[in-house]
């Protein structure tokens, strides 16, 4: 049986050789199918059909070329689903922040036999791949400010301390107020995360803030805080996905205070834990002047 692709992107003319050309051509063969709606003959409301159909489709291709909010919405339920989601756009501008970290082909409005190949390597890769087309927690590997993370045993993180001239009698230090994340596809083999969420548990008086949508109290005092919900992440062989943390201003704290936390990474009803502790030292401060 053939596999079915089912397009959301705005219903503008200015789209057709787009979807024509560059979308469709690639997804038409004996193993795939692509349709966009407006193509198909149904009753009912047009939002019941986009639904039905996200549904039914086994891959999505979505243009998010303006920002349109219809696709983003779109978008969005196919997420929430699990759906594997080829997204594409015009330009990196139209990425909003908390879509960054999802992969994006950015196509030329003149180079549209290009952005047909692109679709047709990511559609050819998830047929020929059927089984491969989820994450392996055994290939990831992650990393925190350049530290390895190992599950279920604490890797000590030193926080060195930013140049500054003071007095060798202060004991509170300023550092770096960053948290730089890192997952690396160690296999040989493209990675999906489906229905995945990446958390950060830490302390209420954890010294570097972050947003978060959602922060969750835990019986053990501490908060468990979503830092990306992953249901679309892609990794490609021997590459890393990341996300900096924190902003780049200064903490300040007592030298020698350490903080512990886990980093969560939850694949499929599994959560895999990766415990951590910030030791905040002085070494390499500044001599007193």
């Amino acid at each position: 049986m053939k596999k079915f692709v089912f397009v959301l992107m705005p219903f503008k003319e200015a789209f057709n050789d787009i979807y024509m050309l560059g979308i469709k051509a690639a997804c038409q063969s004996d193993k795939v199918y692509c349709e966009r709606v407006d193509e198909q003959y149904y009753e009912g409301s047009i939002l019941e059909r986009v639904y039905n159909q996200i549904n039914k489709a086994d891959y999505i291709v979505a243009d998010m070329t303006g920002q349109n909010p219809n696709v983003f919405y779109e978008v969005g339920y196919a997420h929430g689903l699990g759906k594997k989601v080829i997204l594409i756009t015009q330009s990196e501008a139209d990425i909003p922040f908390d879509m960054k970290h999802y992969v994006h082909i950015i196509y030329d409005r003149n180079g549209i036999s290009q952005l047909k190949e692109k679709i047709g390597a990511r559609v050819e890769y998830y047929l020929s791949n059927p089984e491969e087309n989820t994450c392996d927690s055994n290939a990831l590997v992650p990393y925190m400010n350049g530290f390895e993370l190992t599950e279920g045993k604490t890797t000590q993180i030193k926080m060195l301390p930013k140049p500054s001239f003071g007095s060798s009698l202060v004991k509170s230090v300023s550092y770096d107020g960053k948290i730089v994340i890192l997952l690396y596809n160690a296999s040989e083999r493209l990675l999906l995360f489906e229905n995945s969420m990446i958390s950060l548990v830490i302390p209420n008086n954890f010294p570097v803030s972050f947003y978060s949508p959602v922060e969750t109290p835990l019986p053990t005092g501490d908060i468990k805080k979503p830092i990306s919900r992953s249901s679309d992440i892609c990794i490609f062989p021997k590459d890393y996905w990341g996300i900096t943390l924190g902003g780049t201003y200064s903490i300040t704290v007592t030298a020698g205070t350490s903080i512990k936390g886990e980093l969560w990474i939850q694949i499929n009803m599994a959560t895999y834990k990766y415990p951590f502790e910030f030791i905040f030292t002085n070494e390499g401060a500044d001599a007193p002047v």
